[in-house]
């Protein structure tokens, strides 16, 4: 196991731990705000994983692998948070229910076992459809209707509308395209797309392409600010922009930006993957929109523009810092509809 430097940042000031990212080789380190146990058991539960650059997934363009789903379906506290949201969701008559893009089935599990409902379960996957036929048969006595298709291409009209395919930004595997077509209740019901400053040694050098991980040698320049936020039912632009600022507290570095998000699955039952909140799940490493390298000026107010750009085959982001624009025109990076 590596061996991690613990920092609180409640007693050693930004200036001083900074210094340590500066090394040619720096240790990992965890800063715990107080809470060093907590902390380190978050980071350490995705060890496997700390530091690998992933390429965001293409859930529309592509089929998951069925080992893909199993690594998902670990995270008990988001599927604990959903049964939540499902459960205050049924309370009001619900005569019918369609979960989208259930995967291998942990969302089909959750309702059965709470609704008498007409559950439909429409999924585009055929690795997945054979698993679901297979559960249905054996597990749920056939209650369930499987439907092999895109969830875009459903006809019909239910109750409730359960999915799960947000991304690390939010809106970056496109569920506003796949629920922007329901008019009913839909969990979830409204999420926000994050995006904070940072410097991590482990961004690739002059490597300028959207990528998932989970640094565990990086310190962040701000909390993270809102961009937009998706709501559903609505008809929601999928055109997206955000200007937003902040100021440097130290001379410090600067590599990245880390877009994160925070979802409203239903009332008052939330879901982010922002390590410092409550609600956090482990499913979803930020994504991170990388920059030139600069050494930033203490007090200095800066300004970062990005935006979610659309057209009829793509979807992919742009974002602009210190005068430099970055995947203009998605040319590096963008997320395929098809």
């Amino acid at each position: 196991m590596a061996h991690y430097l613990e920092i609180d940042t409640q007693t050693v000031p930004p200036d001083e731990y900074i210094k340590v990212f500066s090394m040619p080789s720096p240790p990992s380190i965890v800063l715990t705000n107080g809470r060093t146990d907590h902390g380190l058991t978050r980071l350490l539960q995705c060890a496997e994983y700390c530091d690998s650059i992933i390429d965001p997934l293409q859930p529309l363009r592509d089929n998951l692998e069925l080992s893909v789903y199993a690594q998902f379906e670990k995270d008990t506290k988001k599927y604990s948070q959903y049964e939540k949201a499902i459960k205050l969701a049924l309370k009001s008559t619900a005569k019918s229910v369609l979960v989208a893009g259930p995967g291998r089935g942990p969302l089909l599990q959750i309702v059965v076992e709470m609704s008498s409902a007409k559950i439909t379960g429409v999924e585009k996957n055929p690795q997945c459809i054979d698993i679901l036929k297979e559960r249905n048969a054996h597990e749920w006595q056939d209650r369930v209707e499987i439907v092999h298709k895109d969830a875009r291409e459903v006809c019909g009209k239910w109750d409730l509308v359960v999915s799960e395919m947000l991304g690390s930004f939010g809106c970056n595997e496109l569920s506003p395209e796949v629920l922007d077509g329901f008019s009913s209740t839909v969990i979830p019901q409204s999420y926000t797309s994050y995006i904070r400053p940072i410097y991590s040694p482990m961004v690739p050098l002059q490597y300028y392409v959207p990528f998932l991980a989970h640094f565990s040698v990086f310190y962040s320049i701000t909390n993270p600010m809102p961009c937009w936020t998706f709501r559903h039912p609505n008809n929601n632009s999928m055109q997206k922009k955000a200007v937003l600022k902040f100021v440097a507290m130290y001379e410090e570095y600067i590599n990245a930006f880390e877009g994160t998000f925070s979802a409203v699955l239903f009332q008052n039952v939330t879901i982010s993957n922002q390590q410092e909140t409550s609600d956090y799940v482990p499913s979803w490493f930020p994504m991170i929109f990388p920059v030139e390298k600069t050494r930033l000026e203490k007090k200095k107010e800066y300004v970062v523009e990005i935006e979610r750009k659309a057209s009829s085959e793509n979807v992919w982001y742009e974002w602009k810092f210190l005068g430099k624009r970055y995947n203009q025109n998605g040319q590096s990076h963008s997320i395929k509809k098809h």
